[in-house]
């Protein structure tokens, strides 16, 4: 593996990436949800 520091950054990056993933596939899902009903 890189150094810690790039490690470290790479990780913050993938983290950020995942929030805004999981962010956006909740909100999609209760749009979705309020569509049905």
């Amino acid at each position: 593996m890189g150094a810690p520091s790039n490690s470290c950054s790479y990780r913050l990056l993938a983290h950020q990436r995942w929030i805004k993933n999981t962010m956006t596939n909740s909100w999609q899902e209760r749009r979705t949800n309020c569509a049905k009903k």
